[in-house]
């Protein structure tokens, strides 16, 4: 038995390090420590109110918080789109490039997903979905944490639902988002220099249509959110307190002088 034993952990071990050895592995390995690191050592610097800066890099697939100093909060590693570019129409599979806005962040625990067979599954996009100021495209979770550091969604950003849920801490609605491109990234760009220019003028035209709209909505609801409060305080009854008997009976006490 001993023997049998010995053989199974070496054949484990001989698996377990010929994964390691494959760059995509050992990077998500790499990752997993960091991210062990981040919640134990670093866990009072994810506690910011101010409005934080999120910088993604599809050189290095990796996405960077900065806070308002310019320091940087936390990095995650993240997947990108499996063609290279700007996005230039729906449905390219390109991740789109430039500056954006987080319009929602939304719970996407059950948000269901259309497969090309009609078939609908759940959990593809994670706990969250923080939607960016471009249609169709946001930052969320993962249903294959192995495609992480790699190229490999139809245009939004992945994120192992761990990192997504950490992020969507320090976010909130108006948070500014930059994406930049790679070096396969620009050549590609450079293919279409003249059609992208018309490109990022819709974008930015798009993206200023929708923060407006998002500031409309807020706007909105904060207004329906004063109104139930101030229902609610005239629903509650008035509280008769030892500071109201004293005045009470010092208004009694000058009606009968």
């Amino acid at each position: 038995m001993r023997i049998l034993f010995s053989l199974l952990m070496t054949l484990t071990l001989a698996l377990f390090m010929g994964a390691c050895g494959r760059p995509d592995m050992e990077e998500l390995m790499a990752d997993s420590v960091d991210s062990v690191a981040i919640e134990e050592e670093d866990a009072p610097l994810l506690n910011i109110d101010d409005t934080v800066h999120i910088v993604i890099s599809k050189q290095d697939f990796r996405l960077t918080v900065y806070n308002p100093k310019g320091d940087t909060v936390v990095c995650f590693p993240v997947a990108l789109s499996r063609n290279y570019g700007n996005k230039r129409s729906r449905g390219d599979c390109r991740t789109p490039e430039g500056e954006f806005t987080i319009l929602r962040v939304n719970d996407a625990t059950h948000a269901p997903y259309a497969l090309p067979n009609g078939r609908v599954v759940y959990g593809v996009y994670g706990p969250w979905f923080l939607a960016l100021s471009c249609p169709g495209i946001g930052i969320h979770g993962t249903s294959s944490p192995l495609s992480i550091g790699t190229r490999a969604s139809h245009g939004c950003i992945r994120m192992r639902n761990w990192d997504v849920s950490i992020l969507a801490e320090l976010v909130k609605p108006g948070c500014k988002v930059t994406i930049l491109p790679g070096d396969k990234d620009m050549a590609e760009n450079a293919k279409h220099k003249d059609e992208d220019a018309k490109i990022r003028a819709r974008q930015a035209e798009r993206a200023k249509k929708l923060e407006e709209k998002q500031r409309l909505l807020d706007k909105k609801r904060k207004a329906i959110e004063a109104k139930r409060r101030h229902e609610k305080k005239l629903k509650t009854p008035f509280k008769k307190d030892a500071k109201w008997e004293k005045r009470r009976k010092e208004r009694r006490l000058e009606r009968r002088d």
